[in-house]
């Protein structure tokens, strides 16, 4: 298990012992980095607002790669390990992890993103709204309001979003508000 912690670190535990395994200082200035792991857990990327891409040994937490990629302010591994998605001020990079070479770029700003499980569509969510983008071919699928957290189901059929107030349940496959929960 990996988490972000202040100042510009992260730690991983063994879940098995309780115990922190490293923790690694990433250097430049935010408070929050973004964390993903490798689809085989092996690796584990970061981003800071100052710090480009760095890829760590999940095991050992030293630097295997950095990347001097403009500032980004969320990532996202696509469920095979084969693509990142970095949230920019002004686009969301869609990357081939194995070249580093940009093979797609979306519209919008990227604060935080999670792929669907089976990695066809992206959810992306700037200031207020969740856009959910069908990668290949792309298309955007729809644009749900007021959200700040979001998350599928297990088997994809049901996306969960909430802002302050309100947490709303959505048919996946059609963009139907189920119920909502205040």
């Amino acid at each position: 298990l990996a988490a972000n912690t202040p100042l510009t670190a992260f730690s991983v535990w063994d879940l098995r012992s309780g115990k922190r395994k490293f923790s690694v200082r990433l250097g430049g200035r935010c408070f929050e980095p973004m964390l993903a792991f490798s689809a085989d857990s092996k690796r584990i990327f970061s981003t800071t607002q100052s710090s480009g891409i760095k890829v760590f040994d999940a095991d050992t937490g030293k630097l295997i790669r950095q990347h001097s990629l403009q500032r980004a302010f969320s990532l996202a591994m696509r469920p095979d390990g084969q693509v990142l998605a970095l949230g920019f001020g002004d686009h969301i990079g869609l990357y081939d992890v194995s070249t580093w070479k940009e093979i797609d770029r979306l519209p919008g700003t990227g604060y935080a993103m999670s792929w669907r499980k089976d990695g066809r569509v992206l959810g992306v969510r700037d200031l207020s709204t969740l856009k959910l983008w069908q990668v290949s071919p792309r298309n955007l699928l729809r644009t749900l309001p007021k959200t700040r957290f979001f998350s599928w189901s297990v088997d994809r059929k049901i996306l969960a979003t909430s802002d302050a107030q309100t947490i709303r349940f959505w048919e996946d496959s059609t963009g139907k508000e189920l119920f909502k929960s205040q």
